[in-house]
């Protein structure tokens, strides 16, 4: 059910997506907090779920441009899908199912372990000592909330992932379609 090669290969370029989100992060605070002051007026529980989406969409959209772009798989797909019988449903739920996207989400997981550790490692070391994780250190309640809130990363993320795999299924459909009546259109001209 599970890909450890997969899983290896995901948490290998989430963990660069990170670096690249932390230094969008870094960069655009200011504009982020002011922003979110003044959609959502401070509201913790709207921003939190801004923030869980925008992270999902951010890591999942690398998927789809990957997907995209993956000639052999759209190949595949279409030698797997006949002319005309492509049902969005179907192909959702047979994606939800597949042991690779189950591996994708478990990837996610797996790189907020390794955030964890990477972070406790720096702290234990004293190679960065912040004053909002040390705030964290002296009550250790508090990283329970890592728990819920790596799920809820894995949940927005999964949601992304799949909508831009049925996305790019029904875009490689479509496309095969288009192709197919300009030939019709260009042998009845040709007639």
């Amino acid at each position: 059910m599970i890909l450890p090669h997969r899983i290896l290969d995901n948490v290998k370029s989430h963990l660069m997506y990170t670096l690249a989100l932390l230094i969008i992060i870094i960069v655009g605070l200011p504009m982020f907090q002011t922003l979110f002051f003044v959609l959502w007026d401070g509201n913790v529980i709207l921003s939190s779920i801004v923030v869980f989406l925008a992270i999902g969409f951010f890591y999942a959209l690398p998927e789809k441009i990957h997907l995209d772009r993956d000639g052999e798989q759209m190949r595949q797909f279409r030698r797997d899908t006949p002319d005309g019988t492509y049902d969005m449903k179907k192909d959702a739920m047979t994606f939800l199912k597949s042991p690779e996207f189950f591996s994708d989400c478990i990837a996610i997981l797996c790189l907020v372990v390794a955030a964890i550790a990477i972070l406790a490692a720096m702290i234990m070391f004293r190679i960065i000592t912040p004053p909002a994780l040390i705030f964290i250190l002296e009550k250790p309640a508090l990283l329970l909330l890592i728990i819920p809130a790596s799920i809820i990363l894995a949940l927005t993320y999964g949601l992304f992932h799949l909508i831009f795999t049925v996305q790019v299924h029904r875009d490689w459909d479509e496309t095969r379609l288009h192709l197919e009546n300009e030939k019709k259109m260009e042998f009845t001209y040709k007639k």
